[in-house]
């Protein structure tokens, strides 16, 4: 099976070379779970671009890393990009390996911090195994340079439509709270703030993309801001009367119905620039 000759090349790439402890571990755990036959590759004929060309997932019958008929279709032993979306897929199988009991249980800040350390994963992997051997995609180059410059923020905009920085406000804020280092109401405030200062940003986009970027943005803020454990909507009611400016009163009261007005409104209005945009980075960015 073509699975194996690429599992075969990647042990090849990565060998015994411990460049980065990361990589490497990810690998020979992972490895060792398939050729024990604990993990089976398995063609899903849903999986139908590159990009989107591996999964991983556990039913009934076993654990399975799931691969679409494309991805086998392009691949060739010198074709990198196959082995960073495989390199990607292991690290989700070494954190189910050490996370058995609530790796498919995880809340939704879990399940993308998971997929932030797959995709730093594939940075390391890119970076100390493949450039100057491999000739690398645009992706490729841009997940370095992405995870270099901005931690990822960038490519996670422009390739898993979530924002990292978004993400990161929300987990500080709720480290700061457990550390005794500020109120729930300074939490509200800062939400109110920064869901203005987004709506603000949105409001002034002037091009598709930069308006893409934005949506990006708020539809990160509305998904943090629903499952955030220190905020749900009966503590902003009963905390209404603790905050004394009127303003952040009627902003608190109206944020999450704005979230969603915002988002449904962009998708209606831009279905075919979003289908667009993925035909876009699938072909662009591939090569």
């Amino acid at each position: 099976m073509i699975c194996n000759e690429i599992m075969q090349n990647l042990n090849k790439i990565i060998g015994n070379n411990r460049i980065s402890e990361n990589v490497y571990n990810v690998f020979k755990t992972t490895e060792k779970l398939i050729n024990d036959n604990e993990v089976i590759f398995k063609i899903d004929p849903n999986m139908k671009t590159l990009l989107n060309g591996m999964g991983f997932t556990k039913n009934e019958n076993g654990i399975f890393l799931l691969v679409g008929q494309h991805f086998l279709d392009t691949y060739n032993k010198n074709s990198s990009i196959h082995y960073t979306i495989l390199i990607h897929e292991l690290k989700h199988l070494y954190d189910y390996s050490i996370n058995k009991d609530t790796f498919f249980n995880s809340t939704e800040k879990e399940k993308y911090f998971y997929e932030f350390e797959a995709k730093t994963i594939e940075a390391e992997f890119i970076k100390y195994y493949l450039m100057g051997k491999y000739d690398i995609t645009k992706c490729e180059k841009l997940v370095v340079d992405s995870l270099e410059k901005d931690n990822l923020d960038f490519y996670s905009i422009l390739f898993q439509r979530v924002s990292r920085n978004i993400y990161l406000i929300f987990n500080e804020l709720e480290n700061e709270y457990k550390n005794n280092k500020i109120t729930l109401d300074n939490i509200i405030r800062e939400l109110v703030n920064s869901a203005l200062l987004l709506f603000d940003e949105y409001t002034k986009s002037n091009d598709d993309f930069t308006k893409y970027v934005n949506f990006v943005k708020i539809k990160s803020f509305r998904n943090n801001f629903e499952d955030f454990p220190l905020i749900n909507n009966q503590k902003l009611m009963d905390n209404f009367d603790e905050i004394p400016n009127d303003e952040y009163r009627y902003y608190l009261s109206n944020i999450y119905s704005q979230l969603y007005d915002i988002i449904d409104n962009y998708k209606k209005d831009n279905s075919n620039y979003l289908i667009n945009l993925q035909a876009y980075l699938e072909n662009e960015y591939l090569k």
